[in-house]
Parts: C-alpha cells; sequence; structure tokens
C-alpha cells in the first residue's frame, strides 16, 4: 500500500484488525487455532483499504459503518481463499503455509465456513438491506466464477471469457469495496459509478498481475515454484498470449495435454512463455487497464482521496507478491 493511502486511514486499519481479533477472541479449539495462523496473521487488506478511502470521498462518513463493512469484506476474501486452498489442494499462499495443509481439510472447511459466518455478522451489523443485497449480488457471481474456472480446467479458452472469469473471480470483490464506500460516504450515483468502475478495473489489472507472476515470481516469497496455474490446469492470460503465437503454439499445447496425463511439463512452459515476450505484453494489457482505472475517478473531487487511490492502483503494477 501506498504511505499517502496508509497515513489516510491507518488508524481505522488499526481498528479493522482490533475488531476482528475480537470476533475471534473465544476459544473453538481446532478452529481457533487454524483461524489464529492464518485469518488474523494479517496481510495487505487491500479490500478494506479501498472501502476505507472511498468511504472519506464524499460528505458523510459514517466510520462505524465503514469499519463494520471493512470488516466484512475482508473475511468474505478470507473466507474465499480457504475454500480455493482446499479444492485446488495449495500447500502454500504467500509463502506461508495454507490453513488445509496445517490443520486438513475437514478443519478447514469449517474454519472457512466459521469466517464467513463472522463476516455476516458485521454486514448485518450495519442494518442496510440495500448494502446487504449488494454483496450477497457480488458474492453469487464470485462462487459462479470459481466454478466456471474449475470446468475450464486445461481449455484454452478465449480472451473474453479469460477477463470475464477473473472480474468474478477478484474484480468483483474490489469493485464492491469502492461502490459501497461510496454509498455510505453520501456520494451521487455517477460518482458511485466511478468509484466502482474503478475497483474493477483495478481488480482485473491486479488479478493479471498475478497471473504475471505465476510464471516470474520469487519461490521464496511466493511459496510455490512457477507455473503452479498450469499445473493445476488453470490457463491464464501470459499463456494465452504466448498460445496465440503461432510459432510456440503447438509446442505448449502439446505440453499441456502432456500435463493433463500425469507428465511434469510446467518448467517448460513456464521457460516458453518467459521466451514468447508475453510477460511483457501481459503487463502492458495491465498498465492499460490501471489507466482505465485511473481515468474513472475524474469525478471525484476529494483530491486527497483520488490521490490515494491512484497511487494504491498504480504500486500494485510493480508488486512482487
Amino acid at each position: 500500500m501506498s504511505k499517502t493511502a496508509y497515513e489516510i486511514i491507518k488508524n481505522e486499519l488499526k481498528e479493522v484488525e482490533s475488531l476482528i481479533r475480537n470476533q475471534f477472541s473465544g476459544n473453538f479449539g481446532l478452529i481457533s487455532q487454524a483461524i489464529n495462523s492464518t485469518v488474523l496473521s494479517g496481510g495487505k487488506r487491500l479490500r478494506p483499504a479501498l472501502l476505507l478511502l472511498c468511504a472519506k470521498a464524499g460528505k458523510n462518513y459514517d466510520k462505524s459503518k465503514a469499519l463494520n463493512l471493512a470488516c466484512a469484506v475482508e473475511l468474505i476474501h478470507a473466507a474465499t481463499l480457504i475454500h480455493d486452498d482446499i479444492v485446488d489442494d495449495s500447500k502454500f499462499r504467500r509463502g506461508m503455509p495454507t490453513l488445509q495443509s496445517l490443520f486438513g481439510k475437514d478443519a478447514a472447511v469449517y474454519a472457512g465456513d466459521y469466517v464467513l459466518i463472522k463476516a455476516f455478522n458485521f454486514l448485518y451489523s450495519v442494518k442496510d438491506f440495500d448494502i446487504i443485497n449488494l454483496f450477497s449480488r457480488v458474492m453469487e457471481k464470485i462462487v459462479k466464477g470459481e466454478i466456471k474456472q474449475k470446468e475450464d480446467v486445461f481449455k484454452v479458452i478465449s480472451f473474453t471469457d479469460y477477463f470475464k472469469r477473473i472480474k468474478k473471480k477478484t474484480a468483483l470483490l474490489f469493485g464492491l469495496s469502492c461502490e459501497v464506500g461510496g454509498i455510505i460516504a453520501g456520494t451521487d450515483n455517477d460518482k458511485i459509478r466511478a468509484l466502482k468502475n474503478f475497483g474493477i478495473n483495478f481488480g482485473i489489472a491486479f488479478q493479471i498481475i498475478d497471473d504475471i507472476l505465476d510464471y516470474t515470481g520469487n519461490r521464496e516469497i511466493l511459496g510455490k515454484s512457477p507455473g503452479n496455474d498450469i499445473k493445476e490446469g488453470v490457463i491464464t492470460l501470459p499463456l494465452l498470449l504466448a498460445i496465440a503465437s503461432p510459432h510456440y503454439k503447438d509446442s505448449l499445447l502439446q505440453l499441456i495435454e502432456g500435463i493433463k496425463t500425469g507428465e511434469d511439463n510446467s518448467s517448460r512452459i513456464v521457460e516458453i512463455v518467459l521466451e514468447s515476450g508475453a510477460i511483457e505484453r501481459s503487463k502492458e494489457f495491465a498498465r492499460r487497464i490501471l489507466e482505465k482505472s485511473i481515468r474513472s475517478l475524474s469525478p471525484i473531487e476529494n483530491l486527497t482521496v483520488k490521490s490515494a487511490l491512484e497511487s494504491l492502483a498504480l504500486s500494485s503494477i510493480e508488486r512482487t507478491f
């Protein structure tokens, strides 16, 4: 997170941490251990940060509502990650052992469900059924996105389908964070729409960078070797771009077929993707989408918030984890 953005909301983020910890202060045996080692171990808290910043974009700042909704969006994100790791049988996330690898799938399922219940507690505490309905609709689309990704395992999907998938999987929660922040800030509909569009495009660019890091990331930082996505049958933008090149297409398709039958071809696929120039082209996609994201902020009159959101988005393009 950029220093400017952090300075604006650092006290609120501390309160978010405290509120989340208080929700999980009871002792529930194995589940408590599991949650303490994952959900309460920190993180970027990017989605709460977006919500809190956008909640300062208008003339009304309802701190209590903003804090509770920031907690809700973070816990929904955490629950989806726990369940993703179970489905993917992931051993590490961001260099740390996943909950299911530490405590087993049974404990992870219960913990993920429990985290989601706590998210609902925060959500219902605001007693705003329009906002609750927004959360509900977005969560439904996120689940549909995850189902579609599972259906598309090892499929060379179109670029259009790729962007639809990452919008549902990642970007909608970014957009929701910004939209809800704008709503509780009391901004007009044009500004709420602008904040939502900023969040969605930021989220798309963020996921593209995530997909790039699967090919270029440091194993020590990410906790997994490059090419993990293709091992799980998830074909992302860098590989799609490499396949679109006639020079590499046949070799890559053959290697993907080999992975489906148990061959460990992921390292060779990573080499070809890096050689093909697909990483640079993927970064260019991310840059252009980030520029579109920042242009969306033109109606926002609060220059402090606007600048903080811009710097937060721009810093994501250079991240290494």
